[in-house]
C-alpha cells in the first residue's frame, strides 16, 4: 500500500536527485568550458611560438655573420682610398669618360 510517508521520502530522493543532476550539469559545464579555454590557450600560445620561431633563429643564430661582414664593411667605409696611375699606363682623357660624382655614405 502507498501511504503519504513512503510518497514524502520518495519526493525527497527524486528532489536530492534533480538537484544533483542540475548540479552535475552546471560543474560538468564549468569544466567543459574551463577545458575549451585551457586548450584554446595552449593552441594561441603554440601558434605564437611557431610565428617567432624564424625570427628567434634569426636572431640567434642568423645574425653573426651579417655583424662580422658589417665591420668588414665599416673598416672598408672608413678607409682612406687614393686612386692613381700605375707608371707606364697610359690614362684615356677625362673627356671621354662619363665622370660620376660619388656622395659621402656618413
Amino acid at each position: 500500500r502507498f501511504t503519504q510517508e513512503k510518497h514524502l521520502d520518495s519526493s525527497g530522493l527524486c528532489r536530492a536527485g534533480g538537484i544533483a543532476t542540475v548540479l552535475s550539469q552546471v560543474g560538468i559545464n564549468n569544466i567543459l568550458e574551463a577545458l575549451f579555454i585551457f586548450i584554446a590557450a595552449f593552441c594561441v600560445l603554440g601558434a605564437g611560438w611557431v610565428a617567432l620561431w624564424m625570427p628567434f633563429e634569426y636572431f640567434l643564430y642568423d645574425g653573426w655573420p651579417f655583424q662580422l661582414d658589417m665591420r668588414i664593411y665599416s673598416k672598408i667605409a672608413d678607409a682612406d682610398i687614393a686612386i692613381r696611375e700605375r707608371a707606364g699606363e697610359v690614362s684615356a682623357p677625362l673627356e671621354d669618360r662619363e665622370v660620376v660624382q660619388v656622395q659621402s655614405l656618413r
